[in-house]
């Protein structure tokens, strides 16, 4: 048994010698390039998306969308702000939003007025180039929707009745029986409270009304119920 172990051993390093070494450890590989401009430039498009499709459209957009769209694209300019490439994309972009807010503001889709200059304040701290409009935006969005339920004429003149919503006021849903001239539902806007609506006229035979939103003097028509 002496004899053997001396053999056993030698065996035993013989077959440790022809054993393969390991593996060397795989390379790590390298950091992807850089998105150009043009790249993260269409990110930014993509995360206001929303709102570039709602700027030709009257129709009120949800504020929580809006809302939304306005965080997606403060995390894409997170993402990319510290970047030279991203710095440049930011200013290119800028121009968008820019046209974005002008388009909105031309069909007075209000929401996305308002969004596109959080946008614009984010991209371009300490500029006022938009505050008067901003601001014009709030009132607007502020202002009550309003319909033309009917009108009946009273000792020669025209009864109009409107129904008012307005979430902004503690009766969100309001009836009102008016003339030509009146002014009528009081809520305070930069403030104390006072009528904010006006009847200016009716338009040809009870077809339509004209009202105006007396916080800034901003007219608009509403139709009429239609008529059988």
């Amino acid at each position: 048994m002496r004899k053997l172990l001396p053999l056993m051993l030698a065996l035993s390093l013989a077959v440790a010698a022809c054993k393969e070494p390991p593996p060397p450890e795989p390379a790590k590989g390298q950091a992807p390039p850089e998105p150009t401009p043009a790249e993260i430039k269409g990110e930014l498009r993509n995360s206001i998306q929303v709102l570039s499709g709602a700027a030709t459209s009257p129709a009120p957009l949800d504020p929580a969308i809006k809302d939304q769209a306005v965080a997606s694209f403060n995390g894409v300019k997170a993402k990319h702000a510290a970047k030279a490439n991203g710095q440049t994309a930011l200013q290119e972009f800028s121009r968008d939003v820019e046209q974005l807010v002008n388009t909105a503001k031309g069909s007075e889709s209000w929401m996305v007025v308002k969004g596109g200059c959080e946008i614009y304040r984010s991209l371009n701290p300490g500029s006022d180039r938009f505050k008067q409009l901003e601001g014009k935006a709030d009132v607007m969005l502020a202002r009550p929707q309003v319909e033309v339920t009917g009108f009946f004429q009273s000792n020669g003149a025209t009864d109009i009745f409107l129904k008012v919503t307005d979430f902004q006021v503690e009766k969100p849903v309001e009836t009102y029986t008016v003339r030509e001239g009146e002014e009528f539902h009081e809520k305070a806007v930069e403030g104390p409270k006072k009528p904010v609506l006006k009847v200016v006229r009716i338009i040809g035979a009870n077809q339509a009304v004209e009202l105006e939103y007396l916080p800034i003097h901003d007219t608009w028509t509403i139709q009429g119920p239609q008529q059988f």
